[in-house]
């Protein structure tokens, strides 16, 4: 059983009834899904995905502040790597995020100075 009981688990769990009702997804994958996801896991598929990244826009969106963006590590590797931007210049961004969102108190505490040491 490649699951290790898993789904077995799972159906067990939701029979319990003095349990709170806790979403258990439990999608059997057809032959077809489970080929699909197989076939886009594969690293030549990512390469390929990569090599179409826009390039051109990482550091137009990059230096944009008015929005969050997510990027991964190698989306920064490659923008250090080019001198687009710097570790420095990224941790003041992160710092102007805390500031502006000092009043939510979701931050722990730091000193600015620190950080920029």
């Amino acid at each position: 059983n490649k699951t290790g009981g898993v789904r077995f688990v799972r159906s067990m769990a939701a029979q319990i009834p003095d349990m709170p009702p806790t979403y258990y997804p439990s999608h059997h994958l057809t032959v077809a899904e489970l080929e699909e996801h197989v076939k886009a896991s594969e690293v030549s598929g990512g390469i390929k995905l990569l090599s179409n990244w826009p390039n051109k826009s990482i550091h137009q969106e990059l230096m944009r502040t008015d929005q969050f963006t997510f990027w991964s590590i190698m989306d920064y590797s490659k923008m250090y790597k080019s001198g687009h931007t710097t570790p420095s210049e990224q941790m003041e961004r992160v710092l102007k995020g805390c500031e502006k969102l000092s009043h939510l108190k979701i931050y722990s505490s730091h000193l600015s100075e620190d950080v920029r040491q």
